[in-house]
Order: C-alpha cells, then structure tokens, then sequence
C-alpha cells in the first residue's frame, strides 16, 4: 500500500521521465513504420502529460493521499 501512494505522491517526478521515454520509444517505432506501436506509445504519452497537468492543477501535492483512499477504500 506504501508503493501505491509514493506512486501517487510523486506522480509529476516518473511520469514526464517515462513519457519522454515513451516519446522516443514512439519516434524509433515511427522510423520503422510501425504504426501500431508507435501509436500506442504517443497515446501514453499524452495520457501522462495530461494526468500531470491535472495533478497540479487538482494539487495532487495535498490530495493524493485522500484520492488513495477513496478509491481504495480504506479509512
């Protein structure tokens, strides 16, 4: 349970690294003309950006642990 809410705490510090990642990961799948993948990988990387930018925008410094818990329902 720890794991899951430094995953949620520090969301914004492995999610931009991972999208950049994915990003470049999606660029090589480009140059190798799979479009399947390539679009996979596009797709998470805008599915982190986006969360990022509701992190901070929701403050996800001060909220995450109340998220956590309700959606897994612990008290």
């Amino acid at each position: 349970m720890r794991l899951l809410y430094n995953l949620a705490r520090f969301y914004p510090y492995w999610a931009l690294p991972t999208a950049l990642i994915l990003a470049e990961t999606g660029r090589h799948f480009r140059r190798i003309k799979n479009t399947t993948n390539q679009n996979l990988c596009f797709a998470l990387v805008g599915f982190l950006f986006f969360g990022t930018l509701l992190w901070f925008f929701f403050r996800g410094d001060l909220n995450s642990d109340i998220w956590i818990r309700s959606v897994t329902g612990e008290n």
